[in-house]
Formats: structure tokens, C-alpha cells, sequence
């Protein structure tokens, strides 16, 4: 990364989540949103700013499990740019077959990170935008077991799924796309080139650079995954037309 794109990046950083958010809240729990994400993406700023001058992270304001959590964000974004950088032709050329323009999204890999960036501070506050949201730790939790029973199907060599389990990997997978259906405008780009990187043949390089995405990826998936572990007594929350209210430990009415 050059340090065009290094500044460029601080300084997106530093304007996340938008004033635009800031301006269209109605309730004060948005406006109280609108600055938690903003003390986050700061917090992320900073992780970004010691990565890039080859410093440690040392932030004595914050906790070492929020510190474990920038560093892991952070690097869930940096190595998506390491394999888009490295595999930006085999995007272009997959956009180009659909009859699309990359140019559209991103005219280079360092405008497709910023652009990233951008969409993830809109879905974090998507939110406490919609008319009705709800998040529960137990939702993640059979999610997570979920994933695994299908992983452990779809894994098995020379043995087919049963009619049985074929239902369970379809019930799996609409449940996920109706726990991320709000969010996947912003996710759509990352998606796809992740799964087109993937895919893609006789390129050593680019099968390092994606794994390392991959792992990058699973890293932060297990954290926010035990964020959820009933010992950590986190509530789940939903919003109401811009109103926050915390849920009771069993996820169900709110307190």
C-alpha cells in the first residue's frame, strides 16, 4: 500500500460514520448510535495509523479484548486488499462478462477499500435506521451450531447428502440470508470478489493472499462468535423506529 492510499484511508476513517447520519437521526438513541460508532471507527483509525508506522497498538484507554477486536478488524481489511490488489484483472474481467463496469464501484483496489470502509460504517448504523431491528447472542449462538452441522455434511468426502440433511443445509442457509438480508447492500462487493478469488486457477500468489483473508476473516468471525458465549452475559437489543431498548437475559422481552 502506497502512502497516498495510507493517508487516503486515515482520513476516510476519520470521517466515519458520516455527519450525514449524525443529521438524519430523530431519537437520541440514534444520535447516541451515530456516536458509539464514531468513537469505534476513531479507536480503528488509530489501529490503522501504529499498523501502517510499524508500531505496536498500545491504547491504555481501551481493554485488551477491545484492543484484540481493532487489530483483528483491521486486519480483516488489510489482507482483503492484499488479495483484490493482487487479483483486481480476474475482478475486472468478471464484471466485464456481466456486462457491468467495475469502474461503477472502483476505479482501483484502493478506492474498492475505501468504498468497503464506507459501506461498513452505513451498515453499523443500519441498525438503528430501520423500523424494526433485533439482535440476541442466542440467535448467533444456533447460528454458529448450525453452520458446523452443515460444514460437517458438506465436508464428507464421496458421501452425498441424505434427503434429510439436504433440508437442514436449506433451512441453514435461509436463515442466514434473512439474519443478513439488510445488510447485504453493503456487503454485495466484498461477497463476490471473495468468492470469485477463490475460485480462481494456477495463481499461487492469489491462493496465499485469499487464504490469508480467509484466516483473517475467521479470526474476527470467532471473537464476535464468543462476544456471544453465555458466560459473557451479553443482552440482545432491538430498535423501534429509532428507539434502543436492551432485551432480558433470555433474549425475549425487553428489560
Amino acid at each position: 500500500m502506497d502512502e497516498l492510499l495510507k493517508e487516503r484511508t486515515l482520513k476516510t476513517l476519520d470521517g466515519l460514520p458520516p455527519l450525514e447520519h449524525l443529521f438524519a437521526s430523530t431519537t437520541e438513541d440514534q444520535v447516541a448510535a451515530w456516536k458509539q460508532a464514531k468513537t469505534t471507527f476513531a479507536w480503528l483509525r488509530e489501529s490503522f495509523k501504529d499498523y501502517f508506522s510499524g508500531q505496536p497498538s498500545k491504547h491504555d484507554l481501551l481493554s485488551p479484548r477491545d484492543q484484540e477486536f481493532l487489530g483483528l478488524l483491521r486486519d480483516f481489511y488489510l489482507t482483503w486488499y492484499t488479495a483484490i490488489q493482487w487479483g483486481w484483472s480476474h475482478i475486472q474481467q468478471d464484471i466485464h462478462k456481466r456486462g457491468l463496469d467495475v469502474n461503477d464501484y472502483a476505479a482501483t483496489p484502493g478506492d474498492a477499500l475505501i468504498q468497503f470502509l464506507e459501506n461498513s460504517a452505513d451498515a453499523v448504523m443500519q441498525p438503528s435506521r430501520s423500523g424494526y431491528y433485533r439482535f440476541t447472542p442466542h440467535n448467533v449462538r444456533e447460528l454458529v451450531k448450525s453452520e458446523r452441522q452443515v460444514n460437517s455434511i458438506i465436508n464428507r468426502r464421496n458421501e452425498p447428502p441424505t434427503e434429510t440433511e439436504s433440508e437442514v443445509i436449506k433451512k441453514h442457509w435461509y436463515k442466514v440470508a434473512q439474519s443478513s438480508k439488510e445488510f447485504e447492500p453493503y456487503f454485495n462487493f466484498y461477497e463476490s470478489t471473495v468468492r470469485l478469488l477463490e475460485s480462481v486457477k494456477r495463481d499461487t500468489q492469489l491462493k496465499k493472499y485469499i487464504k490469508e483473508h480467509l484466516r483473517a476473516k475467521d479470526d474476527l468471525d470467532a471473537f464476535i462468535q464468543s462476544e456471544c458465549n453465555p458466560k459473557r452475559k451479553r443482552k440482545g437489543f432491538e430498535y423501534k423506529n429509532g428507539l434502543f431498548s436492551l432485551m432480558d437475559k433470555h433474549g425475549g422481552k425487553p428489560s
